[in-house]
């Protein structure tokens, strides 16, 4: 029941200034309803929060107003209140009030004066039933402590208004016309106040993406009943964030990468078991479909379900395990044919005769034979059309033929298709004020329609704009099952083949466009513009002669390509190319308009075209498709919620970076390396005695992979010969004119040295010296300095010198001795014993014999040369003593 403050005041016989006064005050609780005269609206009170006194009053008026017999639902109110004691007065009137309260409500449910909530009201638990709600500055005392719904994600107008981008004004008067979602809740600044919660659901999709992306952690773990209720962009980027693999992959060769591929193909099939067969024959039937033993399979899920990728890495870098079988391929060959032929003869030939057959020949030409269990699997792996047409020859085939694909059966991103594309708009070149028209690649997703991803490139496109397309669609979307592209130069270049052998590790195939068009028996059929089958070839090159007429309108890309150029004409993009198929007036007219805005330099420059070819890519992404009837965005979303597809994410946008970037090789000179003339050095330095860091310790001329950002001349990374990655950086030149550059890296070359001299040190510290130098050193400096010190004297002076120096240099002075380290023959033996013996050391009897011995068989000129050597030494007596 509700009350306006007119009304209780009547019935109490106060004023209603005191009433309004006091439901303040106490905070009673009340609902806001439309002024039917315009104006405020009006506040009404709810009975069940009015205080005991003031509902005692209220109850014989409550039940006259609901024509309800109180008597028959035990609640006259008049008999109970009269014959009860004063004490249990209160508690009698509490549940009567509540009985009546359910009276109440269930008359309202049957009259056209039953309360509706504002959007925006909280409803409490005990009224919700009744539709009543409250909206109020406070919750009264008595009422049910009030929480937040557990359906939504709740906000505040701060953070609501940081999301949206408009002022917190701004979001409460949206709020209060209806636009978003909202509820009222106590301030917590505890002066009776409320405040606003807005439900994330309700605001913009890119406000939703915002707070994902803000909210990473608390987003993963969201309940399914909250994401439902968010637009499918933000339930997309929720999906992206689950599921993440890494993308390390440059260590593994191509054999390697091409097996982990398969690896992780497989096991994608195996956790995917259809409804009705049990996970370990699913398992087994994945196995065998290629040609791996269960156990084998199983051993694989293991280590990605404990490892991950990195797991499945170390497995397949070890050494090759031996194939599964131990057939020759000529062995396998017979075996399905006796099989075949047994078929096509009308006779019921078993699998285990035709594995006698084939061992009975193998034992005549040396062939290598398997078990019989691997023999029934190689028989079981035959072509079922193959089993057909031995069986009903053509006749059972025509039911085989090719039927026009049907997409609705595909995931998301199973086949990525993608193609060039020239726009039907000529440009301007901004610097030259040339007029072209621009080109693209572009890639579309044949189950969503989705754009995966594009690039643009100006004139003409190559090899890098399929890379810059393909990474959009990598980082945006996830990780791909399989795409086609055309048969062109470009993209099957060798940059896109390395690109694709890098993705393939994950799982991921690159396909030519023609086996789009293949059919079960190895044909590939023609269709015309309708999708009819026209024609048929017998091999590829057969096919692209004979479809380049005709599949060219008939392919899924082109048709979005002709829808993509209306969107750019609905969004007024200027410059459009004159229509040939047009009529003679048309064209003429066309003409004239495309001149007059080339004159007028009214077409787009080829920055604002790219703009705009922006906008039509999210236009199309989240506008409704026809053949989808809803936009390519929400079948993505559907797909994630109803078919269990996930997103797979590359775990880091670096690491694809490095997989996308241009390849080319250099090699390097003095720890350096060239690309587009600039020289780039590692970004690393010589510490702790590590001399391998960077490439410094390469030598010259040897070769490294390089990948390097052609748009960015700051991002490149070296691969070194031994699989390892290097961060290059361009080198910082010296200046004539700022000192501290010049300073800075002279003292980065000196440390540099210093660690390559420090490590030499290091290495020959504790090792003698291997040669022996001369003793003798050069008198150069001394006449030098005699000379200078004689250029202002006097003659005498002069002469008195000269005098001096000869009587000096008549002096013999001897050198000082000093024992060799190291003695390897004879001669250096003597001439030990000879410096010991001028030192006055004590020799051996061993040392005298030898001293005699080598004396004795010395020549008379090598007597000579060591009595001049005992006088230089300064031997007192002649040769032969001391």
């Amino acid at each position: 029941m509700k009350l306006t403050a007119k009304e209780i005041a009547e019935i109490l016989g106060v004023s209603r200034v005191a009433i309004i006064k006091r439901a303040k005050k106490e905070n009673w609780l009340y609902v806001e309803e439309a002024n039917p005269n315009g104006g405020k609206p009006i506040k009404y009170f709810i009975a069940e929060s009015l205080p005991d006194e003031i509902r005692t009053k209220l109850v014989g008026n409550v039940t006259a107003q609901c024509n309800h017999n109180v008597t028959e639902c035990n609640h006259n109110v008049t008999t109970q209140l009269s014959e009860d004691k004063e004490e249990n007065k209160a508690e009698k009137i509490n549940n009567v009030t509540l009985n009546v309260t359910c009276e109440i409500g269930s008359h309202l449910e049957n009259t056209d004066n039953k309360s509706k909530i504002e959007k925006g009201s909280l409803v409490t638990p005990r009224l919700r039933n009744q539709n009543w709600g409250y909206k109020g500055t406070k919750e009264p005392k008595n009422c049910p402590t009030k929480e937040l719904p557990k359906d939504e994600i709740w906000i505040s107008i701060s953070e609501a208004s940081n999301l949206i981008g408009i002022s917190e004004r701004g979001v409460r008067k949206s709020c209060d016309k209806g636009k978003y979602k909202f509820i009222y809740t106590p301030s917590n600044k505890g002066r009776g106040g409320k405040t606003y919660k807005v439900a994330l659901s309700s605001l913009p999709a890119e406000a939703q993406v915002k707070w994902v992306l803000d909210n990473n952690e608390k987003a993963k773990g969201l309940d399914a009943a909250i994401t439902d209720k968010l637009s499918p962009m933000a339930i997309l980027e929720i999906e992206k964030m689950k599921n993440v693999i890494s993308v390390g992959s440059t260590k593994l060769n191509d054999k390697e990468k091409e097996e982990l591929g398969l690896i992780l193909k497989m096991i994608d099939e195996a956790k995917r078991a259809p409804i009705g067969i049990s996970k370990r024959k699913h398992i087994e039937n994945v196995a065998r479909k290629y040609k791996k033993g269960r156990s084998t399979l199983e051993r694989y899920i293991k280590i990605f379900n404990n490892s991950g990728i990195a797991g499945l890495k170390k497995l397949v870098s070890r050494k090759r395990e031996k194939s599964l079988y131990a057939w020759d391929v000529e062995a396998i060959e017979f075996l399905k044919g006796v099989y075949l032929r047994g078929i096509r003869a009308g006779n019921k030939i078993s699998k285990e005769k035709a594995y006698d057959a084939v061992v009975a020949e193998a034992k005549k030409r040396g062939w290598k034979v398997g078990s019989v269990s691997s023999a029934y699997q190689y028989l079981n792996d035959i072509n079922h059309l193959l089993i057909k047409y031995a069986k009903g020859g053509r006749q059972a085939l025509d039911n085989f033929f090719y039927i026009a694909r049907d997409y609705s059966d595909l995931e998301p991103f199973q086949i990525v298709v993608g193609d060039q594309h020239q726009f039907d708009f000529w440009v301007r070149d901004i610097e030259t004020d040339e007029i072209f028209r621009p080109m693209g690649y572009f890639f579309v997703d044949a189950r969503t329609r989705l754009v995966y991803g594009f690039a643009l490139s100006g004139r003409k496109y190559s090899s890098y704009t399929i890379g810059l397309a393909l990474r959009m669609g990598l980082v945006t979307f996830g990780f791909f099952k399989s795409i086609y592209t055309d048969n062109g130069k470009p993209e099957i270049s060798k940059y896109i083949s390395s690109i694709t052998k890098d993705i393939t590790s994950f799982g991921a195939e690159s396909k030519d466009f023609a086996e789009l068009y293949k059919t079960n028996d190895g044909h590939w059929v023609i269709e015309d513009e309708n999708g009819e089958i026209i024609a048929a070839a017998t091999d590829v090159e057969d096919y692209r002669r004979k479809a380049r007429a005709y599949n060219a309108k008939a392919k899924l890309i082109e048709r979005f390509f002709r829808t993509f150029e209306d969107l750019l004409v609905y969004l007024g993009v200027p410059g459009r190319v004159v229509n040939k198929n047009d009529s003679s007036e048309n064209r003429r007219e066309s003409e004239k308009r495309l001149a007059e805005q080339i004159d007028k330099e009214n077409v787009l420059t080829y920055e604002e075209f790219a703009l705009r070819v922006f906008d039509a890519v999210k236009i199309y992404n989240n506008r409704k498709h026809e053949s989808l009837k809803k936009s390519p965005l929400e079948q993505l979303a559907y797909c994630i919620k109803h078919e269990g597809f996930t997103v797979v994410l590359p775990e880091s946008i670096e690491e694809i970076d490095k997989v996308f970037f241009v390849r080319a090789k250099r090699k390097v000179h003095r720890g350096r390396v060239q690309i587009n003339n600039i020289l780039y050095e590692a970004n690393a330095e010589l510490r702790d005695g590590d001399l391998t860091a960077g490439l410094w310790h390469l030598p010259d001329k040897t070769e490294v992979e390089i990948r390097y950002n052609p748009f960015d001349a700051s991002i490149a990374y070296a691969i070194l010969p031994d699989g390892s990655e290097r961060e290059l950086k361009p080198i910082t030149y010296g200046s004539m004119i700022d000192k501290e550059l010049t300073k800075s890296l002279i003292e980065r070359k000196r440390s540099l040295m210093s660690a390559v001299t420090e490590k030499y040190k290091e290495y020959i510290k504790g090792v003698p010296e291997v040669l022996k130098y001369s003793k003798i050193k050069t008198v150069k400096k001394k006449s030098k300095k005699a000379q200078d010190s004689c250029e202002n004297l006097t003659n005498e002076e002069i002469l008195k010198r000269i005098k001096e120096h000869k009587e000096e240099s008549n002096k013999v002075k001897p050198i000082k001795l000093m024992r060799s380290k190291i003695i390897t023959s004879s001669v250096d033996k003597y001439e030990d014993i000879l410096i010991r013996e001028l030192m006055g050391e004590f020799l051996s009897s061993a040392d005298l014999d030898f001293k005699r011995r080598y004396e004795a068989q010395l020549s008379d000129e090598e007597k000579k040369y060591w009595e001049a050597w005992r006088k230089i030494h300064g031997a007192k007596s002649s040769y032969g003593g001391v």
